[in-house]
């Protein structure tokens, strides 16, 4: 049979061995089906990649419209808690 295909009879065993023994129509199928599967793996492994980018949206902290964290008056609290009393230190007291 290797001689007909014009292959080396380590090739055509070795061929054999690859497709398990099936014939041509059950070794194509095979083939296919393998195809298919790689298809399906990649779109779960997009699904569970957007259910997990989803799962982080809703289970994160909600953004403000200025941003991460509301924006503070720059006159709210001046004179007043650590930040003051570290900037204001070098002042006198007052009389």
């Amino acid at each position: 049979m290797a001689r007909k295909l014009g292959i080396t009879e380590q090739t055509y065993y070795r061929w054999g061995k690859e497709s398990g023994g099936l014939r041509l129509d059950q070794a194509q199928r095979r083939q296919e089906l393998e195809r298919e599967n790689t298809r399906f793996k990649k779109l779960l492994a997009e699904q569970t990649h957007d259910n997990a980018i989803q799962e982080d949206r809703e289970n994160s902290r909600p953004f403000s419209p200025e941003g991460v964290y509301p924006r503070r008056s720059i006159h709210a609290g001046v004179g007043a808690g650590p930040v003051a009393a570290a900037c204001f230190s070098h002042a006198p007291a007052p009389p």
